[in-house]
């Protein structure tokens, strides 16, 4: 039997998100069911509750499709890197992030079950943010790294180094 104190949390969450309505109450705004603790933790786990709220649909479909956006970024980037084992660096990375984006909010609305699962650079937590920007930055490394076209290499001499290559590249009309 489940009691009613392991509901209270995500029964509020789902309280908040519809009071936001289609324009949200307006942030900094005493008297809503976040600022007045309803919500307790509301900085960690249930932080898109508070955004749902305070920026009400507008504010959230905004945080979704700037997820949607590096979601689609990530998976292009994929799609462009040559090194198979790169690709897969960023195709984990992206999973990892869409997971955790998309079990969170879940969680929040009341279509998944509560689970510790912070919203990737959203949240309050040291250690998950740590993570997703070590992920963030092996995707951007990997994808800085191209390797350099065969033909570019034989033009480019035996002495010649990447960056005079590209300078190369850029002063032929």
């Amino acid at each position: 039997m489940v009691s009613a104190d392991a509901i209270y949390q995500a029964r509020n969450s789902m309280i908040a998100i519809g009071n936001g309505g289609f324009g949200g109450t307006g942030m900094f705004v005493n008297g809503t069911y976040t600022a007045l603790g309803f919500v307790p933790e509301n900085q960690t786990d249930f932080i898109f509750s508070t955004i749902g709220e305070t920026l009400g649909f507008v504010g959230g479909m905004a945080v979704l499709l700037m997820y949607g956006y590096m979601f689609y970024r990530m998976l292009a980037l994929s799609m462009h890197t040559h090194d198979k084992f790169g690709r897969l660096i960023i195709v984990g990375t992206f999973a990892k992030i869409f997971f955790h984006a998309f079990y969170n909010i879940g969680m929040t609305i009341g279509v998944m079950p509560v689970m510790g699962i912070p919203l990737p650079f959203l949240s309050y937590g040291g250690s998950n943010l740590i993570a997703n920007m070590a992920g963030i930055g092996l995707v951007i490394n990997i994808t800085y790294r191209k390797p350099i076209p065969r033909s570019a290499e034989l033009d480019a001499g035996p002495n010649m180094s990447l960056k005079d290559l590209v300078k190369k590249k850029k002063r032929v009309p």
